[in-house]
């Protein structure tokens, strides 16, 4: 079942234990290229009690920074277990999001400024544009509490 869900990308942000193994299901969500174009990714991660393998829709640059630190032999991720690896791969899903939150901020404030001195019926499309996205993001978002909140709760080695 853990094959058909990763391959099957459409799958909500969730976590399961098994017996030798967890299984993480993330969504990452990044800007695309186009004007507002929001675009989300599925992320597989299965952590095993000395290894890590992560399955990603398409390569990007996300884990670029933590592919670095493992390849220093000294680094201190090189030498923490597998759990460690996965939280720094959720932190690096999860810093997307603050990304991509403060360009919305920035993207906002250009359109409020836009509406202030030249309203258009242009303007208003990207409002209604952004607060669909918005509430899209939130949705992806919520999930992601009851994820580690399930962490939390976890009594599993890894």
């Amino acid at each position: 079942m853990v094959l058909e869900d990763i391959l099957n990308t459409h799958q909500r942000t969730k976590f399961e234990e098994y017996t030798d193994y967890l299984y993480f299901v993330l969504k990452v969500a990044s800007l695309g290229e186009g004007t507002f174009n929001i675009e989300y990714e599925q992320i597989s991660i299965l952590v095993l009690k000395n290894f890590v393998f992560t399955f990603m829709e398409k390569p990007d640059g996300l884990f670029k920074p933590i592919l670095n630190r493992l390849a220093n032999k000294d680094s201190h991720l090189r030498n923490a277990g597998s759990d460690y690896l996965a939280y720094m791969i959720m932190d690096a899903v999860v810093d997307e999001y603050f990304t991509l939150h403060d360009l919305f901020d920035e993207q906002i404030e250009s359109i409020e400024d836009e509406l202030l001195t030249h309203p258009s019926v242009a303007t208003l499309l990207m409002i209604q544009k952004i607060r669909r996205e918005l509430i899209f993001l939130r949705k992806t978002v919520s999930p992601l509490r009851e994820l580690l909140a399930a962490i939390r709760r976890s009594e599993s080695p890894q």
